[in-house]
């Protein structure tokens, strides 16, 4: 599930790690260079955070009423993005790709 900093920092105050919220901040931005932790946007333009358990790119499904998150294979964009930057002749791009919907829970709940 994607989490914002302020999520984290509640999450982790409950557990009684007196951790700041600057503090989940800088580490946020760290696991975020080291390529640790997967980023989207959220609903107001701020950052949600995933744990990476793989090195492989990946894109999601995103239910944008509860959040439920799901990965999804993309080889056709990522060989258009390939192609693309050859094209013109960039290199290193870098990207997120999410999809936003509603999750089959929150249909169910929509229609009930």
């Amino acid at each position: 599930m994607f989490a914002g900093a302020r999520q984290i920092h509640r999450r982790l105050q409950r557990q009684g790690d007196p951790v700041s919220l600057s503090t989940v901040y800088r580490a946020l931005a760290a696991l975020e260079r080291l390529g640790l932790v997967d980023v989207v946007r959220d609903g107001s333009g701020g950052k949600a955070y995933r744990y990476r358990d793989t090195t492989e790119h990946r894109h999601y499904l995103v239910c944008r009423d509860c959040g439920y998150n799901v990965p999804v294979p993309c080889r056709e964009f990522e060989e258009w993005l390939a192609a693309t930057q050859r094209r013109y002749g960039f290199a290193d791009v870098r990207h997120m790709l999410v999809f936003e919907g509603r999750c089959r829970k929150c249909l169910d709940e929509r229609t009930a």
